[in-house]
């Protein structure tokens, strides 16, 4: 072969390559632009409350599914963090994370650990409560006291969920995620009954309620986006905090300090994790194609 072949065939070797890069290109271009009108669709197709739960959960849904500068780049700021939409990659990705940090892995698994924080939640705010009818603080628990034991009743089965035992829970017939509101929805009457007021006790956990609201919006959002459950039970799951916690923060700005505060006392994070989540929170609450900036906190009614 003379060198005038051999520079022959170079170039036409050069040229394949370059036309085989050429074809690679233009299909990631349009497999990405297809990944961005279906973003789109999304959300389009999302209401505001599914929106606004979504969102919640944007501090740690930016970790794995996309940040705002990355959301921003590829065209679809708002789609990532406040719809149930998740990107090819993630979608593959994200399973292991779920796993790894919840111990999520299908509907079930879901149930069981909003359940125990739910659950965990209402045992803290009971506490509380019945420490203060223990003080006899307030003529008002002269009244309560003749009647903790229905108190301490809700206790014990929110005690025992929180802890996960799923087994006894069920023996009691507290373990369903079912009867979990019927158990929330006996408590609000029995402090009815007793004029106590359940969501001024709650405000005094208002840091935890901000961390577990967006925790569970995570794995909620998380869970819709891998089809562990359907898009119509995502409220099922987090009405239990949200009905606490949405009134007790007048914005985005209440709920990300609120965030933040009960983020540091979270044992299981270490410093770098910490210092992302903030880095992340403080970005939401900054950047103009931020989900925060997109999608409202609610106004309570009657306001």
């Amino acid at each position: 072969m003379g060198f005038k072949d051999f520079l022959a065939e170079m170039k036409e070797a050069y040229n394949e390559g370059r036309a085989e890069a050429r074809e690679e290109y233009e299909q990631k271009q349009a497999e990405g632009q297809a990944e961005v009108d279906a973003a789109a669709e999304a959300f389009e197709q999302t209401s505001a409350g599914d929106r606004f739960a979504v969102a919640l959960g944007a501090p740690y849904r930016a970790l794995f599914v996309g940040d705002l500068d990355k959301a921003v780049k590829d065209g679809r700021p708002e789609y990532t963090l406040c719809t149930f939409f998740l990107p090819a990659e993630k979608k593959a990705e994200l399973p292991q994370y779920l796993e790894r940090d919840f111990d999520v892995v299908d509907a079930a698994t879901l149930t069981q650990e909003v359940a125990s924080l739910e659950a965990a939640l209402y045992t803290l705010i009971l506490s509380g409560i019945l420490d203060r009818v223990k003080e006899g603080d307030g003529e008002a628990f002269a009244t309560v006291a003749g009647h903790k034991e229905a108190l301490e009743e809700a206790l014990q089965s929110f005690q025992i969920i929180a802890i996960g035992d799923f087994n006894q829970a069920r023996q009691r017939g507290d373990g369903d995620f079912s009867l979990i509101r019927d158990q929330r929805a006996k408590l609000a009457e029995t402090c009815a009954q007793l004029h106590i007021d359940f969501p001024a006790y709650a405000a005094l956990k208002k840091d935890l309620l901000a961390l577990w609201m967006a925790r569970i919006s995570y794995m909620v959002s998380g869970a819709v986006g891998l089809e562990y459950i359907a898009q119509g039970d995502a409220e099922d799951y987090l009405s239990g905090v949200t009905s606490l916690g949405v009134p007790l923060f007048a914005s985005w700005e209440e709920y990300a300090e609120a965030y933040l505060r009960g983020e540091k006392t979270d044992k299981t994070n270490n410093a770098l994790g910490r210092k992302i989540l903030e880095s992340n929170t403080k970005a939401l609450l900054s950047k103009e194609e931020s989900p925060w900036k997109v999608v409202p906190w609610p106004v309570p009614s009657g306001s």
